[in-house]
């Protein structure tokens, strides 16, 4: 489902873009699919892909972004973010 993913701090928050296949379909269709799916079935999918590229961040801002547009715009419960931390991350807070 997704190709490639970036972390970013904004506004001192981190929010992870995870950028979509692109396939041969319009922007708004695009839009109205991610409009239909539950919220509960797309955080599974980035959960998986999460474990499967080991990603652990300390974010649960997700944007979803299709063409250079974010079609979807979530956050991912607190509960089902990964319990083990990486040792390598740096603090941007005081």
């Amino acid at each position: 489902m997704f190709r490639q993913h970036k972390i970013l701090c904004e506004n001192k928050e981190t929010v992870i873009y995870l950028f979509l296949y692109d396939q041969q379909i319009d922007l708004d269709t695009m839009k109205n699919i991610f409009s239909q799916i539950s919220n509960m079935t797309l955080e599974s999918r980035i959960i998986d892909y999460f474990n499967q590229h080991n990603i652990k961040c300390l974010g649960n801002h997700v944007r979803i972004v299709y063409q250079s547009t974010i079609v979807k715009d979530l956050f991912i419960n607190q509960h089902r973010k990964p319990r083990s931390y990486a040792t390598n991350v740096v603090s941007l807070y005081r």
